[in-house]
């Protein structure tokens, strides 16, 4: 059973929306190589997070930002061929103002934020790509520019930073990764 009382939170805050999935796709380096691991294929929700919702193969379904001015603008901004594809709809999610706001704090990233709509989805098994947490850089960088996930987890340490600590007991082994720390905290699907 999630633990939300580490946040603060009871899930009866939660915003009344569930699925099935979901593969949960952040805007790392690493988001294509493992979405070919994938064999770029998957049959439940998709949620994505940030801009990652512009360029993302799939259906979306669900989209989360902690940034409540961009998130709308990347789901506009999604490319025409998948908005024409797919013909879908996308829930906005976010810790501020959207169609669904959750109650969440907003710390840690958007990636860890929507980790945690995921569960508070009701998703048992949720895959983590493109969510490294580490400083390889975004999709659509050049090689040579880097984020700053280590500093703000530092290596060797994930397990001691709070966040991370409350977002293992919260996710209860629902939670896994293809790639970087993530998979080193959550394990591999």
């Amino acid at each position: 059973m999630a633990r939300w009382d580490l946040l603060g939170v009871s899930e009866n805050q939660f915003p009344k929306i569930r699925g099935s999935g979901p593969l949960i796709v952040g805007g790392g380096r690493c988001v294509w190589e493992d979405f070919n691991k994938l064999g770029r294929k998957w049959d439940g929700d998709v949620l994505t997070v940030n801009d990652i919702t512009m360029h993302f193969p799939l259906r979306v379904k669900h989209a989360y930002s902690n940034d409540k001015f961009m998130l709308p603008r990347w789901v506009s901004a999604r490319r025409p061929r998948y908005r024409i594809n797919f013909e879908e709809s996308i829930n906005l999610h976010s810790c501020n103002e959207a169609k669904y706001q959750w109650p969440f704090p907003g710390h840690g990233s958007s990636g860890l934020n929507a980790c945690y709509v995921g569960v508070g989805m009701g998703y048992s098994s949720i895959i983590l790509i493109g969510i490294p947490l580490d400083n390889s850089g975004h999709y659509f960088d050049p090689p040579w520019v880097q984020t700053n996930f280590e500093r703000e987890v530092p290596q060797g340490r994930v397990t001691g930073v709070r966040y991370w600590e409350n977002a293992v007991k919260i996710f209860d082994g629902k939670v896994k990764s293809m790639s970087g720390r993530t998979r080193e905290l959550f394990g591999e699907p």
